[in-house]
């Protein structure tokens, strides 16, 4: 059987998992690729049934800016022979796909929601004609074994992971992707964003109670999860950067991510309970919620400043 190391999720989504153990098993600074995580806002869609909540980040520009590498991503329709596509390309890059989680079996998603889900193809079984593929999130299933026909019939997208040299420079360029991404606040659409989100809460109601199984599955808990995930990441790049500088500088920033964190926990357990029962304390979710865009702000204020110091002081 085809051996391979079953991975420890270190990341809150499947596809910054699979990435950030490439760049970690390749010797590139991995710890780096958290900084992606910034973000103030969340809302980025149709907030119907408050599924509008997203993690609007994508891994392109943190790849190439700070690891020298890129993401070659061709839909499925487009490729003539995906299996000799996906034959060629892994021999020298790690190959993964998008597949709706639907599709997939061993998954609490199976023929219940739809869901974009991404897997790493490790190894082609040409007497069985089956692709041996790496799920992260469902470790005890082992290796994954999937026809080659299905990953034609099923798979969205197919991904290329073109890995770069690696730059002697890449904390420093760490710094500039921030500074970049810090001046794309939109400080007016922050808080248009709070009171939309408040206002969807009055409105949200259940069609019906929710079961273990369906929570497990709901896309909107997921995300506030991942939410809450992804400021503690933040916070480990933010540590590994400031162990890279001259002194530490973001020790107090990273206690308002941990309190925005704990709070969107908070927010995602009375969403689930409300799921469940059918009542909500509006105050105290409120509260909540204006908690969580209030250490937000003061975390994205306190960055820029940091910014600003570790570029004229020169730490790096």
């Amino acid at each position: 059987m085809y051996k391979h190391e079953l991975l420890i999720l270190e990341q809150s989504t499947c596809d910054d998992n699979i990435i950030y153990w490439i760049l970690k098993g390749k010797g590139y600074e991995y710890q780096l690729f958290n900084l992606k995580l910034f973000s103030p806002h969340f809302i980025h869609s149709s907030l119907k049934d408050l599924n509008g909540i997203s993690r609007p980040f994508e891994n392109n520009e943190i790849l190439s800016v700070i690891f020298n590498t890129n993401i070659e991503k061709i839909m499925t329709n487009k490729i003539k022979d995906i299996n000799s596509y996906i034959k060629d390309n892994i021999k020298y890059f790690p190959v993964c796909f998008w597949i709706d989680a639907y599709y997939c079996d061993w998954t609490p998603f199976y023929n219940s929601v739809h869901f974009s889900h991404y897997m790493q193809i490790v190894e082609l079984d040409d007497v069985n004609m089956m692709y041996n593929c790496l799920d992260i999130y469902y470790p005890s299933k082992g290796i994954i074994k999937l026809k080659y026909e299905f990953i034609s019939n099923k798979a969205s997208w197919i991904e290329c992971i073109h890995l770069g040299k690696k730059l002697d420079d890449a904390c420093a360029k760490a710094i500039h992707y921030l500074q970049k991404s810090i001046k794309n606040i939109n400080l007016k659409k922050y808080d248009e964003e709070k009171i939309e989100l408040m206002s969807k809460i009055i409105s949200f109601s259940s069609s019906k109670y929710l079961n273990h199984a369906e929570l497990e599955s709901s896309i909107l808990i997921l995300t506030l999860k991942w939410i809450s995930e992804d400021k503690l990441n933040f916070i480990k790049g933010l540590k590994y950067l400031d162990s890279k500088l001259s002194y530490p500088l973001f020790n107090d920033l990273n206690l308002h991510l941990m309190i925005a964190s704990e709070e969107t926990v908070k927010l995602k357990n009375i969403i689930i309970k409300y799921l469940m029962t059918n009542f909500i304390n509006l105050e105290k979710t409120f509260k909540i919620i204006d908690k969580i865009y209030k250490e937000n702000y003061i975390a994205n204020q306190l960055l820029n400043s940091k910014l600003r110091i570790a570029t004229m002081e020169r730490l790096i």
